[in-house]
């Protein structure tokens, strides 16, 4: 890269040196050397993800190549504007990202706003996600109906691409869900087994599917893969070498060989992803709540403090596989608990002490909910309640309680429960079974009809209706949200939709048969008038 647009002081893999940004690449330089260690293309960048800790690190995802699996190259910032230098590197790779992904409209400018306004342009939101565009990349590319209906609506510049994901949430929820699913790794492909050979050595097969399962199922044997191959050392000598470590003989007994001194190095176990925890948590030396009025002394052996028998942290060895579990925990709980669930904002350390400290005899009483009626003198306003009833009397027909229950007496007095001569009126079932028949025979009618258009003309139609129905709900959004300008530009498209409905029986018919396929239209273009005829009743 000639000339860097953008150059940090950045640390890789524990050495310091100069992180560069170009117009097609990015590269780290080794502090003192002159050409670079490190280069990666912005077109191989799969994702971007930041930690929340102290140290300010950034994890790029690189696309699988050759059947390996991605690999993940951790940068930690080190200048004193940190944060600042790889918000600058995230924003230059999510647009790139974008622009691969082809729903972008264009990079950040300064203030922060498109540079093409417009219907199809960043959502009111703000910038997404680089996360947010690859899943709605693959929903486009899964289907194919709704990448055509995207390319006529949104790249057209006829509604705004957060208007049309509104009403698409489901789909991404489902998509995030199973972008999330990892599969498991197949012990058959991992398990290398010789193969039958004349000599004493013994002879191995091993493909690039076999060499994935190994690096995806021994984090140390992938990350001795990663930097040792094939910058010092070809393929074939590392596979020996893994042959001959305990990954693979592990059945053998405690002696150890050269290989296992080899991936010694790459055994470390991390204690996150990218976040740095402290060595030593703080605690609070005193507790803020006294009870004045206690009579005898308590806590005598640890005094004040809160009683922390329990230290996380104490025991490092245990801390990956504690926060292995939390994360599993805490994907299990999002999967379950719905957001609406979920307390957005948890209470601060003033409303908790208020609560604690908060006597009842100071709170004010609450007054009734239900306020009482005044009523100077009770006897006229009784008065005029009966006097407003009498004026407006209601026929009603007085009924004998006794009759009526010696009439059902009667009516029941002779029954008998035979329900198995019970039989069913053969006039009755006739009668539904003719229902049935005819709209059998309508529905067979409406099939034949219907298998007429051919699949061309099928799929012109429901791509029609498609944009129809699309246009209609956002339409009817904008007369609600009262965005006049909107609902111009939409009933514009609807009115040249509603002419390629009507001249589409002229177009379509087919001269052999001479179906008419104008009744398909029928239901859309009533809506689409209906639309245009309050559209025009408005602007009157």
């Amino acid at each position: 890269m000639a000339s860097p647009r953008f150059r940090c002081p950045v640390s890789y893999k524990k050495r310091n040196g100069q992180l560069s940004l170009g117009a097609h690449e990015f590269d780290w330089t080794l502090d003192g050397a002159e050409q670079p260690d490190l280069r990666i293309p912005y077109s191989a960048v799969k994702a971007q993800a930041q930690n929340k800790s102290e140290k300010v690190i950034l994890k790029v995802s690189l696309w699988a190549q050759n059947g390996l699996p991605e690999v993940n190259h951790n940068f930690t910032f080190l200048s004193t504007n940190a944060a600042k230098d790889r918000q600058k590197v995230i924003e230059t790779l999510a647009y790139h990202i974008s622009q691969r992904s082809g729903t972008g409209s264009g990079p950040p400018s300064a203030s922060g706003t498109p540079q093409h306004p417009g219907a199809g342009g960043v959502p009111k939101g703000g910038t997404l996600s680089v996360e947010e565009r690859q899943i709605r990349l693959a929903i486009l590319q899964d289907n194919k109906e709704l990448g055509e209906l995207f390319k006529t609506l949104v790249l057209s510049n006829l509604i705004s691409e957060e208007d049309f994901w509104a009403t698409r949430q489901h789909l991404m929820t489902y998509q995030k869900w199973q972008k999330n699913q990892k599969k498991g790794v197949l012990g058959t492909i991992a398990d290398v087994r010789p193969t039958d050979s004349d000599g004493s050595d013994m002879k191995f097969k091993i493909t690039d599917d076999v060499i994935a399962s190994i690096l995806a199922q021994f984090p140390p044997v992938r990350k001795a893969y990663e930097a040792n191959v094939p910058s010092k050392m070809t393929k074939e000598t590392f596979m020996r070498k893994y042959l001959e470590s305990k990954f693979y003989q592990r059945n053998r007994g405690p002696g150890s060989s050269a290989s296992d001194a080899f991936f010694a190095q790459y055994e470390e176990e991390e204690d996150d992803d990218f976040a740095v925890h402290p060595k030593r948590a703080k605690y609070e030396s005193s507790h803020l709540l006294l009870d004045l009025a206690a009579q005898i002394e308590d806590h005598l052996e640890t005094g004040n403090r809160p009683d922390t028998t329990m230290r996380a942290g104490s025991v490092r060895s245990s801390l990956p596989l504690i926060r292995q579990f939390n994360r599993v925990s805490e994907g299990v709980l999002k999967a379950n608990i719905k957001p609406s669930s979920v307390q957005n904002k948890e209470p601060t350390a003033d409303e908790v002490y208020l609560r604690s400290t908060e006597l009842d005899d100071l709170r004010p009483a609450e007054g009734p909910v239900a306020k009482v009626l005044e009523i100077a003198d009770a006897t006229k306003y009784f008065q005029s309640q009966v006097g407003l009833s009498t004026s407006t009397p209601v026929e009603r027909q007085e009924l004998d309680a006794s009759k009526l229950l010696q009439t059902f007496c009667k009516s029941v007095q002779n029954w008998e429960p035979t329900l198995s001569k019970t039989a069913v009126s053969r006039a009755n079932g006739d009668s539904i079974l003719q229902q049935l028949n005819t709209l059998t025979k309508k529905r067979k009618r409406e099939y034949q009809r219907n298998r007429a258009l051919s699949c061309t003309v099928a799929t012109d139609a429901m791509a029609l209706h498609a944009a129809a129905k699309e246009l209609l709900h956002n339409y009817w959004s904008a007369i609600t949200e009262k965005d006049t300008e909107k609902s111009t530009r939409i009933v514009t498209v609807l009115q040249d939709i509603l002419d390629k409905a009507r001249n589409f029986d002229k177009d379509s018919r087919d001269a052999s048969n001479n179906v008419s396929k104008s009744a398909a239209f029928k239901a859309m273009q009533d809506s689409v008038e209906r639309a245009i005829r309050l559209h025009k009743k408005r602007r009157v």
